[in-house]
């Protein structure tokens, strides 16, 4: 479990900014890309089900999940 011990609305005011500043990132990535992720991270799907959902092999979900994460975080530094 995590804890935040920032309390206020400066913390909720920061939390807000980080929320927007995600999901715009989010939507900058290539629609396969967003696909897998959104599936797999917010929907919770496995691997195999995000790849049966999308009509692809796992392999293709992997890659696709790496190659997003590797944007995410040079558009989040």
């Amino acid at each position: 479990e995590v804890v935040d011990v920032k309390t206020g609305p400066e913390a909720a005011a920061q939390h807000r900014e980080e929320v927007e500043r995600m999901q715009a990132a989010i939507e900058r990535l290539s629609e396969p890309s967003r696909d897998v992720m959104l599936l797999h991270y917010s929907g919770g799907l496995t691997l195999r089900e995000t790849a049966e959902a999308l009509d692809v092999s796992e392999g293709t979900v992997k890659s696709r999940l790496n190659a997003a994460l590797v944007q995410l975080r040079k558009q989040l530094r």
